[in-house]
């Protein structure tokens, strides 16, 4: 059969479009790589301040319960040890909220590490 086109014609168009569509795709992929590498970089520092900043408020209160167990032990008289039983009680109760949001918040880093890859 006779085609008005030459079969060059048609196949330089073909690689021409094979290499427009490998560009685009290599032009998303560089877009998404970066996008990933901020994602991450964003999650590395705002998350992991965070984590140590609960951490350090955790030793805080660790510090302050153990000092306060300590001032309880000292005691001598029963008024004194009634003062101190109540401060210590209340530095458990601060210890283990703090633990509590510790807690929480690494059970809920792997879903925000998810949300950061993609």
């Amino acid at each position: 059969m006779y085609e008005k086109e030459p079969k060059f014609h048609k196949l330089s168009e073909i690689f021409y479009e094979c290499f427009r569509n490998l560009a685009k795709l290599h032009l998303e992929i560089q877009l998404s790589g970066r996008r990933a590498i901020r994602k991450l970089r964003r999650f590395v520092s705002k998350d992991h301040l965070h984590m140590l900043e609960k951490q350090r408020k955790l030793l805080y209160t660790r510090d302050i319960m153990d000092s306060a167990r300590h001032d309880l032990r000292q005691t001598k008289t029963s008024e004194v040890v009634e003062h101190f039983g109540k401060l210590y009680e209340g530095c458990v109760h601060d210890f283990v909220c703090q633990a509590a949001k510790v807690e929480t918040y690494i059970l809920v880093l792997p879903n925000n590490r998810i949300l950061a890859y993609s």
